[in-house]
This record gives structure tokens, sequence and C-alpha cells, in this order.
């Protein structure tokens, strides 16, 4: 079996550290910025893997996961925003139920 760019691209970090001798933590540095070392893929190609898949695969997981912080950072804006509506309506609602409770306004 050859392993391509997308075998790295979607491999667990788990999976990708076992196939570089390194850890799982290490791995998912990759994805947020740190740099991979040259003696990991050096580890990879002695695998069998080629060095371009290696570094095509690992430039492709920076991207999704560039991808995935910006699509969830987008996500909790949202969420923030539409609770601080439904706060707001739910006050409303209330003030208006409190007021519908007490016919003489006292």
């Amino acid at each position: 079996m050859d392993i391509t760019e997308q075998h790295i691209r979607c491999a667990k970090n788990n999976q990708l550290a076992q196939l570089l001798d390194t850890s799982p933590q290490t791995v998912s540095g990759w994805q947020y910025g740190k740099h991979y070392s040259e003696r990991r893929i050096n580890i990879g190609v002695s695998k069998g893997i080629p060095k371009e898949v290696l570094i095509s695969g690992i430039e492709l997981r920076r991207q999704d996961a560039a991808k995935a912080n910006q699509l969830q950072s987008e996500l909790a804006t949202f969420l923030d925003e539409n609770s601080r509506a439904s706060d707001s309506l739910n006050t409303q609602e209330d003030d208006h139920l409190t007021q519908e409770d007490d016919p003489h306004g006292v």
C-alpha cells in the first residue's frame, strides 16, 4: 500500500505520531504553526513514504486546522450574539408577563 497526502492529512494524531516516532502532542503542534523537524520527515521517508507526500500532507493538515479554527470562531461569535439577543427577548417577555399578572400595575 502506498501512503498518500490524504492519508497523512486525515491521520489521527496518534497514528501520525506512531508513523514518525514522536508524540501526538508534537503532531498536534504542527497543525497550529510549530515546525516539524527534518528528522521526523526522514523517519517517515525511511518507512517508504516520499518526503513530498509527508510535507504536503502535513501542510494540508495545517490548512484544515486553520479553516476549522476560523469556522469554530465564527460559530462561537454567532452563538454569543444569539445568546445575548435571546436574553434580551426573555427579559422583555418577563417584563410583559409581569405587567399582565398585575392588572393594577402594583
